[in-house]
């Protein structure tokens, strides 16, 4: 409700994007943390998208290496899966955005 929200009120004026950044803890290998954020992020951003979120939906998987929380290497952290949502008009920084395809 409250990205359509934003949208509604901000959509007319200017071109906006909603951005979805997948976050994981720290347990396990790090290039399958950063695809697993990434798949946790597509997968909340396709079902944005069937739910009616009519902006362009990019996503980027952050893995262990921009946490949520940070915490040392190995420590399962439930508040470290997870996923961000940005509403904005340019790309947030860091990340390697990707369109929702």
């Amino acid at each position: 409700q409250q990205i359509q929200a934003a949208i509604a009120r901000y959509g007319a004026a200017y071109a906006i994007k909603l951005y979805i950044a997948g976050h994981t803890d720290s347990v396990g290998d790090p290039a399958q943390n950063r695809e697993l954020s990434r798949k946790r992020a597509r997968a909340i951003a396709v079902d944005f998208k069937k739910r009616g979120v009519r902006v362009p939906i990019l996503v980027a998987g952050m893995g262990e290496e921009k946490q949520a929380m940070n915490t040392a290497d190995e420590v399962s952290e439930p508040r470290n899966r997870r996923a961000r949502y940005i509403v904005a008009m340019q790309d947030p920084e860091p990340a390697n955005w990707l369109p929702l395809e």
